[in-house]
């Protein structure tokens, strides 16, 4: 015969079970529905459209350094995370001012011509990611940040 205790044990892991499982189903469908109706990504900013930023910026800007990470392509990405309700567009190596400012006005353009919403863009020293896609083992050192609205 089992005894109370073990009956009981067993109970609460079958409800544990069946709680964090109705739970997780429920905030799946919840985030569904807000990525769906775009709550989770203010002023009509489009993941999709927001993923050809670093081809457009690469077409009309000379990089002329290569990225560490993506070996045969420029040191430029587009985060598109939408926990942070905005995408973030990252270069790495471009230190001049005036190189950067070029950046900000591609993203300009290609946000206005797309009509997108929030962009962030980020410039960093050197970049630190390796092709095996491990994070960096130290810090990246951030330049400058621009949002545009």
């Amino acid at each position: 015969m089992i005894g109370n205790e073990h009956r009981n044990e067993i109970f609460l892991r079958r409800f544990l079970v069946v709680f964090f499982s109705v739970v997780f189903t429920i905030f799946g469908l919840v985030a569904a529905i807000m990525i769906r109706e775009r709550l989770l990504w203010p002023n009509h900013t489009d993941p999709a459209r927001c993923g050809g930023i670093p081809e457009f910026v690469a077409d009309h800007f000379v990089f002329t350094q290569k990225s560490t990470w993506r070996t045969n392509l420029p040191p430029i990405y587009i985060n598109i995370d939408p926990w942070r309700g905005h995408p973030t567009v990252v270069v790495y190596t471009i230190t001049d001012r005036q190189q950067q400012d070029q950046i900000l006005g591609l993203v300009q353009q290609y946000k206005e011509q797309q009509g997108l919403g929030t962009i962030l863009v980020e410039f960093y020293g050197e970049e630190h990611w390796t092709p095996s896609g491990r994070p960096p083992s130290r810090p990246e050192n951030l330049l400058r940040s621009e949002r545009f609205r």
